[in-house]
């Protein structure tokens, strides 16, 4: 698996605010996963999704821990079988005039820095 990055972004006026919490921003992320690539082509745009786990609570690679842990709170829980794991995504707020790190994880910040003086 790749790693991976989150971006978080202003929130387009015309997305359901349900999608951004009523915060007004969204994370972005294209997933590194079969699957998930398929879907989005199948229905012929972005897909909005929840992290598998609560916030700050520890992830999880198995479905049925999903399942157990977030129960009532899905819709839908697409089951191709246990995913390869490894560090979380690194989250940037992309908001302001400099990118600021909400957490770290896959791709060190130095790299994300380095990337956003190329843009």
């Amino acid at each position: 698996m790749a790693p991976t990055l989150t971006l978080v972004i202003a929130a387009l006026p015309t997305l359901a605010p349900e999608v951004s919490g009523g915060m007004g921003t969204v994370g972005v992320r294209v997933p590194d996963h079969a699957v998930t690539r398929a879907l989005a082509a199948a229905v012929g745009g972005p897909l909005t999704a929840t992290s598998a786990n609560i916030s700050g609570e520890p992830a999880t690679s198995q479905p049925d821990d999903v399942a157990a842990r977030l129960g009532a709170r899905l819709d839908v829980l697409v089951d191709s079988g246990p995913t390869p794991g490894g560090p979380p995504s690194t989250i940037v707020d992309a908001t302001g005039d400099e990118p600021r790190l909400i957490r770290a994880g896959a791709i060190a910040w130095d790299a994300v820095l380095a990337a956003s003086r190329r843009a």
